[in-house]
């Protein structure tokens, strides 16, 4: 399948929205330009378990909700070990995902990691 972008390189990025039936195809190139570099690291940690430079990527288990934080235990990381507790800010998990035993995963720039998770708990 080609790039629906460029219409020369194979797609290699295939993107499908939530409650939609069409999909985009990208070759990695075009899907560079189209999107942004945090949305691409995501996509790579997701698909491959695969680290990006300059960005973090964490997938925790949610063990408390808490008013100022959600708590959550370390499954997979690029910086944190696993099994570690990490205290994250609620404005980053959606309601939906605001349950005990909910996975979550987020990836930012190392650069503002202070404001997703706000310590490490012991």
């Amino acid at each position: 399948m080609l790039c629906q972008k460029c219409q020369e390189q194979e797609a290699c990025v295939h993107l499908a929205l939530s409650g939609k039936e069409e999909e985009s195809h990208f070759c990695e190139l075009c899907a560079k330009e189209i999107l942004s570099p945090s949305v691409l690291a995501r996509l790579r940690w997701d698909s491959a378990g695969e680290g990006t430079e300059g960005y973090v990527h964490a997938t925790v288990h949610i063990l408390r909700v808490e008013d100022d934080s959600i708590i959550g235990r370390v499954l997979k990381s690029s910086l944190y070990a696993h099994g570690s507790e990490l205290a994250i800010r609620p404005c980053f998990v959606s309601e939906e995902q605001r349950r005990v035993g909910v996975e979550f995963t987020f990836t930012c720039p190392t650069l503002h990691i202070s404001e997703v998770v706000i310590d490490r708990k012991p």
